[in-house]
């Protein structure tokens, strides 16, 4: 088993499950957002943007989601940039 990068592989392992990533959706995105959001449309994509140099404290993830509106439904694409590190950065 490949231990490099733990905290990258977790949350991608973890949030790439939809109900693990509208459960954190949910948690931080406004509620008025949230009411727009067709919850059974959401999808986690493949790929990833964060460069070698940065992914040992970065993790992200994309994912889409349609959004109800007032006349049609949008699809929506969704990025998040993670920073997480397994020690203390006395630099910061």
């Amino acid at each position: 088993m490949d231990l490099s990068h733990p905290h990258d592989k977790f949350f991608k392992s973890w949030f790439s499950e939809p109900e693990h990533l509208t459960e954190l959706l949910k948690v931080v995105l406004p509620p008025t957002l949230l009411t727009h959001l067709d919850w059974a449309t959401l999808a986690v994509q493949d790929g990833t943007f964060v460069d070698e140099e940065h992914k040992e404290h970065f993790s992200d993830l994309a994912a889409t989601v349609l959004f109800s509106g007032q006349s049609a439904s949008l699809p929506l694409q969704l990025y998040f940039l993670i920073e997480h590190k397994s020690y203390n950065d006395c630099n910061t």
